[in-house]
C-alpha cells in the first residue's frame, strides 16, 4: 500500500506504486504504475512506459466507477457485520440430553468396567497408597526436627 505523506489530514491510499514527477498528461492527476503500463487516478488514461497515452480517460466515468465501488465495498462490509451478528445468537451450549446416542452408550460402558473391578484389589492398593504416603509424612517430620 502506498499512501499520502500527509497521513493524518489525508488518508489517499493505493495498491499499486505512483510515478512521481510526472503527471497526467490529460487531466494532470496522479500516475500509477501497474505491471504492463501506467494508469492515471483521475481520469482512467493508460499510458506506455515512455509516457505515450494509449488509451485516453474519462474523468467522469472513472469517478463514478470508483463510487460504485466504495457502495459495494461497504455493503459487503455490513452483510459481513450482519452475518456474524446473525452466528453468534444461534449458537447455543449441546446438553447432555441432545448427546448422541453413541456417546452416551460409550458412557456406561466405562463407567460398567469400572463398577466389575475386584473391590478387594482396589482397596488393598488404596490401603498400601495411604502407608506408604502416612510413612512419607513421619520420615519428614523425622528430618524436620
Amino acid at each position: 500500500m502506498y499512501g499520502c505523506g500527509r497521513y493524518p489530514d489525508c488518508d489517499f491510499a493505493v495498491n499499486h506504486p505512483p510515478v512521481p514527477y510526472h503527471p497526467c498528461p490529460e487531466c494532470g492527476s496522479l500516475l500509477i504504475r501497474r505491471p504492463k503500463s501506467l494508469r492515471c487516478w483521475g481520469c482512467g488514461a493508460e499510458l506506455d512506459d515512455d509516457f505515450n497515452v494509449t488509451k485516453h480517460g474519462d474523468a467522469e466515468a472513472e469517478a463514478e466507477a470508483r463510487a460504485a465501488k466504495s457502495a459495494a465495498r461497504a455493503a459487503r462490509a455490513a452483510a459481513k457485520a450482519g452475518a456474524k451478528n446473525a452466528k453468534k445468537k444461534t449458537t447455543a451450549k449441546r446438553t447432555a440430553a441432545k448427546r448422541s446416542s453413541a456417546k452416551r452408550a460409550a458412557a456406561k460402558r466405562t463407567t460398567t468396567k469400572r463398577k466389575t473391578a475386584e473391590p478387594a484389589a482396589v482397596a488393598s492398593a488404596t490401603t498400601e497408597e495411604e502407608t506408604d504416603t502416612a510413612a512419607d509424612r513421619a520420615r519428614v517430620a523425622a528430618a524436620e526436627e
